[in-house]
């Protein structure tokens, strides 16, 4: 007999099939309240009672989970044991599989097909006695949380690994996502503990301890070969190694191993693409355009550096017979003044020449001092040789600035611009004395000589300037579209050995063409989730309900032009559950484990048919079977600010959000009065996908919905949750309302859960 068939037969009585696999490659018990035979397959009498089976799916909620499962099981002899539970002893119970089924049997004996109620894992055995015992179980969603492992880095599968151990290994879903590489082999790293010549053979390192016992360092751009290490001392050292040129390095110099590799890891799993690749330096990505290529190894995504990578602040050597310098490239010039002169208004002494700021030597410097009491100021102006390029330009200047006297309540200042384009410095402290180089832009015209003006001036101090060097900088590109410039230092440039790898990837490819097509980034929200489900957790593609599935993709695929998409890193701790529960959330869907199926359930912004029509007469209680009461207005939202698209800046962590939207409805506000909320999405980072998700919550959320529960009987126990049933009742007849949870509250009742929709 067809299930369907046998729920419309109200005098038939449902029955329950326990079935459980014992652990340690034990045999599966075939139980029931009564010896039957169903399917095939004999039940024995060993089953008293059992509670808590529900099925929930919150429509744009999160829920928690359900209580345990209680298993009642007699305690009789079985088999070769002379207690049921003796078994255990061999074979446990603990961790078993357990199925729930459920059937209906006639009056000759005879049972109707299956369905499964209950799928999931016993935890505990309790309350063992010489007639009975319980055992408790959980559904297999939250079985899952016991099973869920996350890749770690750590020494025994990966042996080099330092900075970065502990760290979680990414799963990384979607498009385009900047996203941290762990540092999983990158060698050792230190700093000089005092300076050394070009000459030095013996070299103290702040830690040596993870740098082999002989080896090569790198310094600045020097290999050096050392042969012994004793504690934090290598010796033995040969300079200038590997065609490098021996060169004096200054104390905390970055040092490194040199190695033949150096690894990073951007995913636990093949990307899809991995795109730009940057470094970062002190929070700051510069783009990396040679040196480090994307692999794929052991079925793991990884960046490799085939040298120490390490940054060096430029240093410009523009000589004093140039006009111009181009530094880097073509389309980047250093120009150095053409003349200089100054004007003194009366209270200012110079010492010096003029040419001292034009001579390219931050040792020489043009001085004025005010000598009198009064009105203070003179300035020095600077010519630059006319040009072609771009209208945008940098000027910087080098300057110290010193107070001799304080009077409170007065100003002084140095100022500088160039073609009135002004910044102004300003000084307050007795003896504050600093030398600093600012750059500002300004805006010249083609082929026009520049100018820039450096003014200092005191309402009533005595004032010392130091004026050593101005120079202009233009870096363009082949449009003559300004770009960033480029610094000018002094001294000696050391290298920075870079702090870790970013790149733009793409997560999870579509292997066979099931989850969007073949090689594509696995992105849609339903792809998403059940190729998590498949490949990351305890489930297989015949736990997981298609035709559900697909029913939400197509939904997804017309709510926005582009359809809803995911993309995100997970690159801390989750739990498994709570993370499906915010991606169903944040594509404004419901997720339930029924019997063990998946079922994914998009939630439209207007409700569709129902399924059936409920009346008071067809409860479990009569007509006064239905309860209902008011949504919470803690639980309303008319005024949402949404921040999604995380920032991954430091893994293992939450990151900052990138993007933030708002919505609110005027009349919920003036109705209600206002009551916001903060939302945070993680898995989303397309706007689309936000707005359209903000828009159905604000829809769904900005009124007092009732919430309705009832029993019903058999003939109602193919409800499942995400259903859309309608009422008809005196006090809320013609209500449509969303399915949030069934529950057996006996074994020919079930109690039903449902939210109005809007």
């Amino acid at each position: 007999m067809n299930i369907g068939e046998a729920r419309s037969r109200p005098y038939l009585e449902p029955v329950y099939l326990v079935e459980i696999t014992l652990g340690n490659s034990g045999p599966t018990l075939y139980l029931s309240e009564r010896n039957i035979s169903a399917g095939g397959q004999l039940y024995e009498a060993y089953l008293k009672d059992l509670s808590g089976i529900s099925n929930q799916a919150g429509r744009s909620t999160r829920k928690i989970p359900a209580s345990p499962v209680q298993i009642i099981l007699l305690n009789d002899e079985f088999k070769t044991y002379n207690y049921l539970a003796g078994i255990g002893d061999t074979y446990p119970f603990e961790g078993a599989g357990c199925v729930i089924k459920e059937a209906y049997m006639d009056d000759s004996g005879s049972a109707s097909d299956s369905v499964v109620l209950f799928k999931g894992i016993i935890t505990a055995v309790r309350e063992i006695g010489l007639s009975e015992f319980t055992c408790e179980a959980v559904s297999m969603p939250f079985a899952m949380e016991s099973f869920w492992r996350q890749g770690v880095i750590n020494l025994s599968d990966y042996p080099n690994a330092c900075e970065d151990l502990g760290k979680t290994e990414p799963v990384i879903y979607g498009s385009d996502i900047l996203v941290p590489a762990l540092r999983i082999d990158w060698g050792a790293k230190t700093t000089l503990v005092a300076d050394i010549d070009a000459l030095v053979t013996s070299i103290e390192l702040s830690d040596a301890s993870r740098f082999p016992a002989s080896g090569t360092l790198i310094v600045d751009d020097e290999e050096i070969n050392y042969a012994f290490k004793n504690g934090n001392m290598v010796s033995g050292c040969v300079r200038g190694a590997n065609a490098t040129a021996a060169s004096p390095h200054r104390a905390g110099a970055d040092t490194g191993e040199k190695r033949s590799r150096y690894d990073s890891l951007l995913a636990g799993h093949e990307l899809q693409s991995v795109g730009d690749i940057f470094a970062e330096l002190d929070g700051h990505l510069l783009r990396v355009t040679s040196g480090v290529t994307s692999v794929l190894e052991g079925g793991k995504q990884k960046l490799r550096a085939t040298r120490q990578v390490g940054l060096k602040p430029v240093k410009d050597n523009i000589g004093l017979a140039e006009a111009s310098h181009t530094h880097g490239s073509s389309t980047t010039k250093v120009y150095r003044p053409a003349s200089a002169s100054h004007n003194s208004l009366g209270n200012v002494t110079w010492s010096g020449t003029d040419s001292n700021v034009i001579d390219q030597s931050d040792s020489t410097y043009l001085k004025a001092v005010t000598s009198s009491v009064g009105l203070y100021s003179g300035s020095v102006t600077v010519n630059f040789p006319a040009y072609t390029g771009p209208q945008a330009a940098r000027v910087y200047l080098c300057v110290s600035h010193h107070v001799e006297l304080n009077y409170p309540g007065v100003n002084e200042y140095v100022k500088a611009s160039a073609n009135s384009v002004q910044n102004t410095l300003y000084y307050y402290q007795v003896g504050d004395s600093s030398r600093t180089t600012q750059k500002f832009d300004v805006t010249i015209g083609s082929s026009v000589p520049a100018s820039a003006v450096i003014s200092f001036s005191s309402d009533s101090h005595v004032v010392t300037c130091q004026i050593f060097e101005v120079w202009l900088e233009i870096e363009s590109d082949s449009t003559g579209s300004a770009l960033s410039g480029v610094s000018k230092t002094g001294g000696l440039a050391a290298t920075r050995f870079i702090d870790r790898f970013h790149a733009v990837v793409s997560g999870y490819k579509d292997p066979d063409g099931s989850y969007g097509g073949q090689g594509t980034v696995i992105e849609r929200p339903d792809h998403v989730i059940r190729h998590f489900l498949k490949t990351r957790s305890i489930f297989a593609g015949a736990d997981i309900d298609l035709a559900s599935f697909s029913q939400a993709g197509a939904a997804y695929a017309g709510y926005v032009p582009a359809g809803y998409k995911l993309a995100f890193s997970i690159n801390r701790e989750i739990s498994p559950w709570e993370f499906l529960q915010e991606a169903a959330f944040e594509c404004r869907s419901a997720l339930s484990c029924t019997g063990g199926l998946w079922r994914l359930t998009a939630v439209p912004d207007a409700s569709p048919a129902p399924v059936k029509t409920i009346s008071g007469g067809e409860l479990a209680k009569g007509a006064g079977g239905f309860v209902f009461r008011k949504r919470d207005i803690q639980e309303m939202m008319n005024s949402i600010i949404l921040r999604f698209g995380s920032a991954y800046t430091v893994p293992g962590t939450r990151s900052p959000w990138l993007q933030t939207l708002s919505a609110s409805d005027p009349a919920s506000i003036a109705k209600y009065g206002e009551l916001s909320r903060t939302l945070d999405f993680e898995c989303v980072r397309d706007t689309a996908t936000a707005q359209s998700v903000l828009d159905h919550i604000l829809l769904e959320r900005k009124e007092l919905h009732i919430t309705a529960v009832f029993p019903v009987f058999w003939e109602h126990f193919d409800l499942d949750p995400g259903d859309t049933v309608q009422i008809d009742s005196p006090l809320f007849g013609g209500r449509k309302l969303f399915i949030e949870k069934v529950e057996r509250a006996s074994r020919a009742v079930c109690l039903i859960e449902a939210l109005e929709w809007w």
